[in-house]
């Protein structure tokens, strides 16, 4: 459970993520109509450069400051903010010329079943014939996908499930193979270094973040920001108008089961 300040808005690092999201679907072809397939979709340098030059600082500032207002109460799951979140999105899409992909509706309804624990589960683990004991919330939490109104795990074996793990100095990388792209901003800064750089976002950390005074500031300069939309949008694009889709390279266990869903399609 997160603790918000009033004025609940997200770092800009954070705001982008949405909002890039949003400028790229705007503005890559057939990202609103599921029934082109890749080897539909020709695209040229015009289209390109056509989708770019409507990507400007103006537009990322705009989206970003709507975004991130007080009005969006920092955009929570089941709040209002979220179905303004919601609406603002739908309103870009149509904006940009794009149409619902399911049926007459940009939204897709999912029915959700909410769990929630009673009382104070306990968790002990035993090795040889010592017995550790873990407090609910504090040590440890639990929960299950099943429906039911009890459920419990005795005398079990404990399995160890490691996910999403990158542990260079290790040699492990859990997301090796596996076909990605994922940006993430630097800490050089062209101008002024690294040094600079860190100093400005500990002084973020410890100011601005989660607390009232993480306004949108419109002295921004998100020509960085755009640089990364450029690039995103041209491997999106790119990917969208080819013939072949990313996969996962030879050997890798997941290729086979990708390939043979392919090859149903």
């Amino acid at each position: 459970m997160n603790n918000h300040s009033p004025h609940p808005n997200p770092s800009p690092s954070r705001r982008l993520t949405l909002v890039a999201t949003l400028l790229l679907c705007a503005t890559l072809p057939a990202c609103g109509d599921p029934s082109r397939s890749p080897s539909s979709t020709t695209g040229t340098a015009n289209d390109v450069d056509a989708a770019l030059a409507a990507m400007s600082t103006e537009t990322l500032a705009s989206a970003i400051r709507t975004l991130s207002s007080d009005e969006f109460e920092g955009r929570a799951p089941s709040t209002p903010g979220e179905e303004l979140t919601a609406a603002y999105l739908v309103e870009q899409l149509e904006a940009a010329g794009l149409e619902p992909g399911n049926g007459d509706s940009f939204f897709q309804n999912v029915p959700l079943v909410a769990l929630t624990e009673q009382g104070q589960p306990v968790l002990t683990v035993k090795l040889g014939e010592e017995e550790l004991e873990y407090r609910w919330t504090e040590d440890f939490v639990a929960w299950t996908r099943r429906v039911v109104e009890s459920e419990s795990i005795e005398d079990s074996e404990m399995v160890f499930v490691g996910y999403g793990v990158v542990a260079p100095e290790y040699g492990w990388n859990d997301y090796e193979g596996v076909p990605s792209l994922y940006t993430d901003s630097g800490i050089d800064h062209v101008e002024h270094g690294e040094e600079w750089t860190l100093a400005r976002r500990a002084d973020y950390v410890a100011n601005r973040y989660h607390k009232p005074s993480d306004e949108f500031d419109p002295s921004w300069d998100l020509t960085g920001a755009m640089d990364d939309l450029e690039l995103l949008f041209r491997v999106g694009y790119r990917i969208a108008a080819g013939e072949e889709w990313p996969n996962w390279r030879e050997g890798n266990e997941f290729r086979a089961i990708r390939d043979r869903d392919l090859g149903r399609r």
